[in-house]
């Protein structure tokens, strides 16, 4: 990747990045991308973090230094291609026990579509989660009944239920099993249309 010039003002590109990827049989697939030219910086540095002599490359003050940038929640390009600015709380891996939130911001006219899955071990946790719309976003619920390592995935789109990217990701552990299991009614687990 690159930090280069544009009328006098620095941009951040990732141009093999932007071209495609690689499938599942390692084949690279060609699929231009736009969001890798210019990126944001606060979004770019999410992915791309410079070796600390060059932390100018990041283009924000303060800059991120590495203990900050490994314990940033994991966000995919549709996160903030879908209008979604900010998570609360924004740690990659987090100790609960119980129920636990994470309230995900927006500035979008267009309520994104959310569904959301906690997995332990590759396996669905079967009504573990609630999603609620706010103002400006969504608060996504949890339980975490029985101790062990979680994964907790958020996938979204605007206006398409056919295709859901993953947007966020978050490691979720427990030490222990909880006395009063809690779990939320099956129909909270699908994911809603938006207004």
């Amino acid at each position: 990747w690159n930090m280069v010039q544009i009328d006098k003002k620095n941009c951040l590109i990732d141009s093999t990045w932007g071209a495609g990827n690689t499938d599942s049989n390692q084949n690279f697939v060609t699929e231009y991308d736009e969001y890798y030219l210019c990126t944001p910086p606060k979004q770019f540095v999410r992915t791309h973090l410079p070796e600390e002599k060059d932390s100018d490359m990041q283009i924000l003050k303060p800059t991120i230094t590495f203990s900050q940038f490994i314990s940033m929640t994991p966000t995919y390009k549709s996160f903030y291609k879908l209008g979604f600015t900010s998570i609360d709380p924004d740690k990659n891996s987090q100790s609960i026990c119980g129920e636990g939130k994470i309230k995900l911001n927006y500035e979008t006219d267009e309520r994104p579509i959310l569904l959301t899955k906690l997995t332990k071990n590759q396996n669905d946790v079967e009504n573990s989660t609630m999603n609620k719309k706010t103002k400006n976003g969504y608060d996504v619920s949890f339980y975490i009944n029985d101790a062990g390592t979680y994964t907790l995935n958020i996938f979204a789109n605007k206006g398409e239920y056919t295709s859901l990217p993953l947007a966020v990701e978050f490691t979720l552990t427990c030490d222990k099993t909880q006395t009063n299991k809690k779990y939320y009614p099956t129909f909270y687990s699908v994911y809603e249309k938006s207004d």
